[in-house]
């Protein structure tokens, strides 16, 4: 079977990949792919583990698991995903049009766009100590707890959209499709 892949992710030694087709896990016994949850139009853009539960990001809202339980559960309908990440107990996920988050492990959400952009999606999200950073259309976001949101471009040239960013022993590195910078 030919399957688009979407995202990896590896929680509590098992491989699971997200696709357009549901998530998946690779089952080592048999050496195949299992189809853990979904349908053909279930397209998995995010996987995290957050506390004891699976969450992925999907084009149709977020749903969450107990690890080894298969007890799927809608906790965030009506939004397509990008992207689902987690920073200081708080979960986040990755609309196309703004980030909402949760703190009550997917119970209830709210829009934390403040300070950010309106309308304009975030690439990614990553913690690093206590400080949140967002890669965003216009450069990198950060805040630290019981903050707003702020731009954090630090010699970033303005309206560079930050794609992907990754901690490296002390350094924030961030990418957009047209350079490499390291802070």
């Amino acid at each position: 079977e030919k399957l688009t892949i979407r995202r990896f992710a590896e929680i509590d030694n098992r491989l699971y990949v997200g696709t357009n087709d549901g998530l998946y896990v690779f089952d080592e016994e048999r050496q195949k792919w299992q189809l853990e949850f979904g349908n053909n139009r279930l397209q998995v853009n995010g996987i995290i583990k957050f506390d004891k539960e699976i969450y992925i990001g999907t084009n149709q809202g977020v749903f969450k698991s107990e690890i080894g339980h298969n007890n799927w559960k809608h906790v965030l309908r009506d939004r397509s995903l990008h992207s689902i990440s987690s920073a200081n107990n708080t979960l986040y996920a990755l609309v196309y049009n703004e980030m909402v988050a949760s703190k009550d492990r997917g119970e209830s959400w709210y829009n934390d766009q403040k300070g950010m952009p309106p309308g304009k999606y975030s690439f990614q999200l990553l913690q690093k100590g206590h400080s949140i950073f967002v890669g965003q259309w216009d450069g990198i976001y950060t805040k630290d707890p019981f903050e707003n949101w702020k731009l954090f471009n630090n010699g970033i040239p303005p309206n560079t959209p930050i794609t992907e960013m990754n901690t490296y022993n002390n350094l924030l590195v961030a990418a957009s499709p047209y350079w490499i910078k390291q802070r």
